[in-house]
């Protein structure tokens, strides 16, 4: 069952490198599409910002979570590593740990939650 309810995680890995559910979302694209520039279009966002988010962990990391191969007659592609799959394992574990305990602690506040229609949710 869906909730209304929503929780974002962004963990800071190292200093200037946050992981949130933007990079693991970019890091399942790129897994299912094969290509950085596949995944952005899949995403609604640009190839030089997908370009630069995965540029940001590989250069943080000591080993790529993301491979690349450049274009060509063979055309380039991507795609992730052990690190990078693990990346997407963890961040995806500790979402679902996160949500069973929010759910948990906060059963109790939400019958306390005004009901609000579609039109003044914003």
């Amino acid at each position: 069952m869906k909730s209304a309810h929503e929780l974002a995680i962004r963990l800071t890995l190292a200093p200037g490198l946050m992981i949130g559910p933007g990079k693991i979302a970019l890091l399942e694209r790129v897994r299912d599409e094969g290509s950085i520039s596949a995944a952005a279009r899949a995403m609604g966002m640009s190839y030089k910002r997908a370009w630069e988010l995965v540029d940001e962990m590989n250069s943080t990391f000591t080993k790529p979570p993301v491979l690349t191969s450049k274009g060509g007659k063979a055309g380039g592609g991507a795609l992730l590593s052990d690190l990078g799959v693990e990346l997407i394992r963890a961040y995806r574990a500790l979402e679902e740990a996160a949500l069973r305990t929010f759910h948990t602690q906060f059963t109790e506040l939400r019958p306390k939650l005004r009901k609000r229609s579609a039109r003044n949710s914003h």
